[in-house]
Parts: structure tokens; sequence; C-alpha cells
């Protein structure tokens, strides 16, 4: 989902049942922030989601769909603007 204002819109997250189109719950402990889809990587039952403020330190939250829980990841630091996406290297 993305909101926006006159200057930048900003995304949050949400667990969406795509069977059905039917929201499970929005996850409200990432917070909102810019990006794009493409700042969320999945795999295993995790979604790892990059939330950007902007502001000097921002994280990548991980999203447990066994638990349902959202935790804090990795921390970032540098008030990054744009992150192109979230890949893993082999």
């Amino acid at each position: 989902m993305t909101t926006a204002n006159s200057t930048t819109a900003k995304n949050k997250f949400a667990i969406i049942n795509i069977a059905s189109g039917k929201e499970f719950r929005k996850l409200d402990e990432v917070p909102e922030g810019l990006g794009s889809e493409r700042n969320v990587f999945v795999e295993n039952g995790k979604a790892y989601i990059a939330s950007l403020s902007g502001q000097g330190t921002d994280y990548i939250w991980i999203y447990d769909a066994a638990t349902d829980k959202v935790t804090r990841g990795l921390e970032l630091q540098g008030g990054y603007t744009s992150f192109s996406r979230i890949d893993k290297l082999k």
C-alpha cells in the first residue's frame, strides 16, 4: 500500500491472501517509509522488508509467517532515500 502527500510517496505493508484478495493484516510494526515493493525478499516463510525513513538509521524488518510476528533485523546506517531491491547472493 502506498500513501502520498504533497512531496513524497511512502509505503505501508500488509499481508494479503492472494487467493481470496482479502487483507490478513497490516504490518503496523514496520514503520511507514520510502521504498517500493522491490524492497521485500521472501524465503522459507519469512519476508525481509526494507522500510527506509531517510533519517539516518533504517532497518530490514522480518515478518515470520509461521508465528505472525515482526522483528527488527539488520540496521542500515547512512540516511538512504532510495533502495533498489533486496536479493540473496549465493
